[in-house]
């Protein structure tokens, strides 16, 4: 059973990478990589799946505020009063979490730069409603 389920996680691993893949770079796009794109799209809570590198070096630093899952940033400039630090990764993960996102650890390799990407529940950087 324990195969059957490795054998699982790595074909949805590379499902969700496929679709990364295609949708990368696409004029209206469902997906952006890198810290800056991935932090605007949790921002609007636009992120479905997001993508971190398993095992990357994720020392980075980023600024959450406890109340608000959407507000993250990578500056604490831009953040208010009750804003937390946290590892960069960490931020994300919680952010994607609590605003109903999928997280999937990748293998590194891939084109995640800062070791993060996601996939996007709408294109563009904005809610569309």
């Amino acid at each position: 059973i324990e195969r059957w389920l490795r054998t699982a996680a790595a074909e949805d691993t590379r499902a969700v990478l496929e679709a990364f893949d295609v949708q990368f770079g696409q004029l209206d796009a469902l997906a952006v990589a890198g810290a800056d794109d991935t932090f605007a799209a949790l921002r609007a809570a636009q992120v479905d799946v997001l993508l971190v590198n398993d095992g990357a070096d994720h020392e980075p630093r980023a600024y959450f505020d406890v109340a608000d899952p959407t507000a993250v940033a990578l500056a604490e400039d831009a953040m208010r009063s009750t804003t937390r630090v946290g590892r960069r990764c960490d931020v994300a993960i919680r952010s994607a979490l609590l605003t109903g996102a999928g997280v999937r650890a990748v293998p590194r390799g891939n084109k995640l730069p800062d070791g993060l990407g996601a996939l996007l529940r709408w294109p563009g950087r904005t809610n569309p409603t």
